[in-house]
């Protein structure tokens, strides 16, 4: 899926069949120790390639519903470097759910605030239309930098 230079990382997806169901995961695979940090999807489909804060200690990543029209599910990983065990440093942080529209894209503004571009399906078919809106989220001012 790519490779995160910051985080020195791979973006892997593992996909696998059972009883004619597919399913898939995304794998972090760390080029420096070769550990590997699993994302697992809520669905049946991977979850978008995760893109990092500037200063590189969040993770932020979306999934949408795939047989849910106008839901998603946005979650949020911590990197935390200068842990004694390497499989401690990534962990989950935050979760959001809503069934009210799906994510086309989320950015980073700074080290704590993210805006997340997101549409609603309107119509079927020819007529079917994407109305969008944007939504700024900001992480609790109580975090601090890990050293």
């Amino acid at each position: 899926m790519g490779y995160l230079p910051r985080l020195q990382m791979h973006a892997l997806v593992s996909h696998s069949v059972s009883e004619h169901l597919g399913f898939s995961d995304m794998v972090l695979l760390d080029s420096a120790t070769s550990d590997q940090y699993g994302i697992v999807s809520i669905g049946d489909a991977t979850v978008s390639l995760p893109i990092h804060s500037p200063d590189g200690r969040f993770l932020a990543y979306y999934y949408n519903h795939v047989y849910e029209r106008n839901s998603c599910f946005i979650g949020l990983l911590e990197i935390r470097d200068g842990m004694i065990s390497s499989h401690a440093r990534i962990s989950e942080m935050a979760s959001f759910q809503t069934k009210n529209w799906a994510v086309e894209d989320i950015r980073w503004v700074d080290n704590t605030s993210l805006i997340v571009k997101t549409y609603i399906l309107k119509g079927r078919g020819v007529l079917e239309e994407r109305q969008y809106k944007y939504y700024l989220a900001r992480l609790n001012s109580a975090i601090k930098k890990t050293e």
